[in-house]
């Protein structure tokens, strides 16, 4: 089984650019059971993506996506 645990929407500014409820249908069109998205700098896409995945019957992993100094760091919750 394959899940995209960093991907980045349209909230990713010039990053990504689908919206969080066309990830979660490409998602669930795939049969995958979960999703992650990982934005670059900001949350802004999170209610967004929460909502659009448990519509679609799919479990949302949240992270954050952030700078530092060394190079970029991910998260997940």
């Amino acid at each position: 089984m394959f899940i995209h645990l960093t991907t980045h929407s349209a909230f990713s500014l010039q990053e990504g650019l689908p919206l969080p409820s066309d990830l979660a249908q490409a998602a669930q069109a795939e049969g995958m059971p979960a999703l992650g998205l990982t934005d670059h700098r900001l949350l802004s896409g999170t209610v967004e993506f929460v909502t659009a995945c448990k519509r679609a019957g799919l479990q949302p992993i949240l992270g954050l996506e952030i700078d530092l100094e060394a190079g970029p760091l991910s998260s997940w919750r």
